[in-house]
């Protein structure tokens, strides 16, 4: 099943760079001059422009080469043409971007436009992002002393303006949010919820255990019988050791240039692992040992204990700042998001203080501030380690309220006390992705696309 995925906003710092970036690498057309106002794509019945596609196209090469900066060298050279550059199979890099480019449209247009239908529209503060974005657009035509329009038209080609690029960035956040609506819409029983859990209950477990590895080669390379065969003799020696009552770590002492000793104490199912079977199956219990082969060696095994989701989840009210809001470098993001969170957090307090007084601050702030407001039923780890710090410390209480940490921005948490068990909310979140999943895909096979390739071979300047 495909996983589809797209940001949650398309931010000025992603725009910025495709409108700066990839400007430069894609001028070098090639062949006859393309119209940016020849049909690129038809999406269900409506014909859209090239510069309309360079929208997306030059938003998913942007997003790409951000999210894959630390291995880009190992994919393409970026000063040179990507239809020169081979992906995979005969196809080119180029082709790989435009082929991502034209399902990111069609997903795109097919969501919004059914959101449009379903009579979703935009908060304030999603209006109000997409005029910063245009706002930004704006300031860096004005410094090339250029029209906005003129530079749009530039840029993506003739016909793309500043009305033009108002839709293409609408139609990215109405289909975030019908897609989000399409998943809250799934009605759950309780039935069903725990058939899931009982179903993929390795997925919501982490175990803790002991292993040495007894190597016979290093990994990629085949090792000889007799690698093996020495290998096996070790990890036997060590594992007759702890069956005779000595502990992984003592039995493997003096063994470290032979092999590796590491321990764990909250490890998640690795799909593929000799031992993960063995580690979580439901009848293991603390002690039980287990001797097993490898490609490159031999491991033993020691469990200790399995971690169930069932704990209670911590029930909160979260505002939160992210860092994204704010101009500058990641430091003066961070402070400028901390200050907004203090400034709430100083509001609140000398308001009313309750719950109900937290409610209506945020949600007449979440305008004005760019705060994300909600209802949390949290999970461990759903908002990183000092959330769960402070939710799930012993003697928190209902009422406490405080202003934490993230490197994504501030949050202020409202603690209202426990809520139901961990593993109904993440069996639930999961069955209804699944469900989301499975209606995309249906929408998606009942969506019609006409591809114009002579046009396509001009996308991103090209």
């Amino acid at each position: 099943m495909r996983m589809f995925k797209f940001p949650k906003r398309i931010c000025c710092a992603v725009l910025a760079l495709a409108l700066t970036v990839t400007g430069a690498l894609f001028c070098a057309a090639s062949g006859r001059e393309a119209s940016g106002k020849d049909t690129a794509v038809k999406i269900n019945g409506q014909g859209y422009s090239l510069a309309e596609f360079n929208f997306y196209f030059h938003s998913w090469y942007a997003s790409f080469t951000e999210n894959n900066a630390a291995y880009l060298s190992y994919m393409f050279d970026e000063a040179k043409s990507l239809k020169e550059q081979e992906y995979e199979d005969g196809r080119s890099w180029f082709d790989f971007f435009t082929d991502e480019a034209v399902l990111s449209m069609q997903q795109i247009i097919t969501l919004s436009e059914m959101g449009r239908e379903a009579g979703v529209t935009l908060s304030e503060t999603k209006q109000k992002e997409i005029e910063n974005v245009l706002e930004t657009v704006r300031e860096f035509a004005d410094t090339l002393g250029m029209k906005t329009d003129a530079y749009l038209s530039y840029f993506y080609g003739e016909g793309m303006d500043e009305e033009g690029l108002r839709k293409c960035l609408t139609d990215a956040r109405l289909a975030d949010a019908y897609s989000e609506q399409v998943r809250e819409s799934f009605e759950l029983t309780e039935e069903e919820i725990k058939a899931w859990y009982e179903a993929h209950s390795g997925d919501y477990t982490t175990v803790s255990y002991e292993r040495f590895f007894a190597r016979a080669s290093s990994m990629g390379t085949e090792p000889s019988a007799e690698e093996k065969k020495a290998a096996g003799e070790l990890a036997q020696a060590v594992y007759d050791q702890v069956e005779a009552g000595k502990s992984l770590k003592e039995a493997s002492a003096g063994h470290s240039d032979e092999g590796k000793y590491l321990t764990f104490d909250d490890a998640s199912f690795i799909q593929g692992s000799v031992y993960g079977d063995w580690l979580f199956d439901p009848e293991r219990a603390d002690g039980d040992t287990y001797l097993v082969e490898d490609v490159n060696g031999w491991y033993v095994m020691v469990f200790h204990g399995r971690n169930e989701a069932d704990y209670l989840t911590a029930h909160v009210l979260d505002a939160f700042f992210p860092t994204d809001e704010a101009d500058g470098t990641q430091d003066e993001q961070l402070e400028a998001s901390c200050l907004k969170a203090e400034s709430f957090y100083d509001g609140w307090k000398e308001n009313d203080g309750t719950g109900e007084g937290f409610c209506a601050l945020a949600e007449k702030q979440a305008e004005s501030t760019g705060a994300e407001y909600e209802y949390i039923s949290l999970t461990r780890g759903s908002l990183g380690e000092y959330a769960d710090r402070w939710a799930f410390e012993e003697g928190r209480k209902a009422g406490d309220c405080a202003v934490v940490y993230a490197p994504e921005g501030f949050h202020v948490l409202y603690y209202e006390g426990t809520s139901q068990e961990a593993w109904k909310v993440l069996a639930a979140k999961d069955l209804r992705e699944e469900r989301y999943l499975a209606w995309f895909d249906e929408m998606m096979e009942a969506s019609a696309l006409v591809r114009y390739e002579d046009t396509l071979e001009h996308a991103g300047g090209y």
